[in-house]
């Protein structure tokens, strides 16, 4: 008994350590969704066992960095990760640990999907000379 109450609590603690902590959230601006991934021309429709897999790439900037994640889900299956409940140009919650970015969409769920892309803001250029 003792041995599973330990495996019990290691698990625990293990998915626990993965999450981000919550001074990681940081405050940031859904500010594009698009289905071409970032420097692609243009993606060809993927097919996996007869479904067709859909990717939407959301775009968050949060101060001076622009971060990239994606999203797939299959078409005309029920998917728990169809298209996110995210706002465009709305306010949103992301902690990025290590290749994953975590998002609390409009509901407040947290979802974890991969990161893409970071993008800096080039130095000396700011909102003000835009």
């Amino acid at each position: 008994m003792k041995t599973l109450i330990l495996v019990l609590a290691t698990l625990c603690a293990s998915v626990a350590w993965a999450k981000p902590k919550p001074g990681d959230w940081q405050d940031g601006v859904l500010v594009n969704i698009t289905d071409d991934a970032p420097g692609v021309a243009s993606n060809a429709p993927e097919t996996v066992y007869r479904y067709n897999i859909r990717r939407a790439y959301y775009w968050v900037k949060v101060g001076d960095m622009t971060y990239v994640f994606v999203n797939s889900w299959s078409v005309g299956f029920h998917s728990p990760k169809a298209p996110l409940n995210l706002t465009l140009n709305g306010k949103v919650k992301i902690a990025i640990e290590k290749q994953n970015a975590y998002i609390l969409d409009d509901a407040g769920k947290e979802i974890e999907r991969p990161l893409v892309l970071k993008i800096a803001q080039p130095a000396g250029d700011s909102e003000a000379n835009r």
